[in-house]
């Protein structure tokens, strides 16, 4: 597999601290939450907790949804899943 470039959307109803991502490539969502689900729609992939919000975004665009229910399980592309 060779390299891919990576842009990570990141979306919360909490204030995120931008320093938790430096050195990363992102954009923070706009904190309006119908917008924040089409642009999840939009994406490639979707990483995210086991909640309607992104498993409805991977259905609506036909996304790979991992979703994150335990601490310890690897991220693979094998366990991306379209809802």
């Amino acid at each position: 597999m060779g390299r891919k470039r990576v842009k990570y959307l990141v979306c919360s109803d909490e204030k995120q601290d931008e320093q938790f991502f430096a050195g990363l490539n992102y954009i923070l969502g706009n904190d309006n939450q119908l917008e924040d689900m089409y642009s999840f729609a939009a994406c490639d992939y979707l990483i995210g907790p086991p909640s309607t919000y992104t498993m409805w975004a991977s259905f609506y665009g036909s996304i790979p949804l991992f979703v994150v229910d335990t601490l310890d399980k690897p991220i693979t592309l094998e366990g991306f899943h379209i809802c």
